[in-house]
């Protein structure tokens, strides 16, 4: 008898230490900010004349490093805090650091610029998502900005969610490739065998596939005066309605898309 209350009171001894160990919502902002501030250092503060190392560096391998650093942490306190799937964190603006959340609370796209690219930006993305009560998380895509990668990711903007007996969520996202060229879309993602998987629900030119994008210029689709963009991708209720591009312009007019019950089918007729 005796021995059992022991091995209980060490287990709840275990227990205890372990929740202890799981880091506060205050200590992983605080953690996310500093592997910002390290992307930062390297693409813009770090000097040649910097004294404090003790052998040579290369400010673009540790640029590189900064961002393999960002990306495992977020993949590995995504799944042991869950808590942060809902948590409201605060991440200065600055810090290049975007969150987007499913209006249900069981997706978060964590999106940042790597600072690796130039006129060209190169982004990657984590994905925090619910599975059956468990929180889990993955690499959504984004580039590493070396020579041999030409993934330039995507910056995510939002997050639609469509509930037609199965859920589907449907991120909107950019690129931007230089200057003037922008890329936007939507894709459709659900979660399937425990994992977060492409949703095959677009029809366009007949072919069915999981995301629609669009490329153009950005400068020519801009309102100064209204300081925002024109004609910009979105859904209303079940139609979505995607930007018409003539050459790399925006004409004014629109692509709508029907939800039929099993996919999106572009409608020449819809308004």
């Amino acid at each position: 008898m005796k021995l059992i209350k022991i091995a209980t009171i060490n287990g709840l001894l275990l227990c205890s230490l372990q929740a202890t160990a799981q880091p506060s919502v205050a200590q992983v902002e605080q953690e996310l900010i500093g592997h910002l501030n390290r992307i930062q250092y390297w693409r813009f503060e770090y000097s040649p004349e910097d004294t404090s190392f003790a052998g040579e560096v290369s400010p673009a391998d540790s640029l590189n490093d900064a961002n393999r650093k960002l990306e495992a942490y977020l993949l590995q306190v995504a799944e042991s805090q869950p808590a942060l799937l809902k948590a409201n964190l605060k991440i200065p603006e600055n810090a290049d650091l975007k969150i987007v959340n499913s209006d249900d609370k069981k997706l978060r796209i964590y999106c940042w610029d790597t600072q690796t690219g130039g006129t060209m930006k190169v982004y990657r993305a984590v994905a925090q998502y619910e599975d059956n009560g468990r929180v889990k998380s993955m690499m959504l895509d984004g580039g590493t900005g070396s020579k041999e990668d030409l993934n330039p990711g995507q910056s995510y903007l939002s997050i639609y969610t469509l509930n037609a007996g199965k859920k589907y969520y449907l991120p909107v996202y950019t690129a931007i490739y230089s200057t003037k060229d922008v890329m936007k879309g939507i894709r459709a993602l659900a979660v399937e065998g425990g994992e977060l998987k492409p949703a095959v629900i677009f029809e366009t030119n007949n072919t069915t596939v999981d995301k629609i994008e669009y490329t153009y210029d950005y400068a020519a689709n801009y309102d100064f005066k209204k300081m925002k963009e024109s004609h910009v991708l979105h859904m209303d209720k079940q139609k979505l309605y995607v930007p018409l591009v003539e050459g790399d312009k925006l004409n004014g007019k629109w692509q709508v898309y029907i939800w039929n019950g099993n996919k999106f089918v572009y409608d020449k007729n819809a308004k």
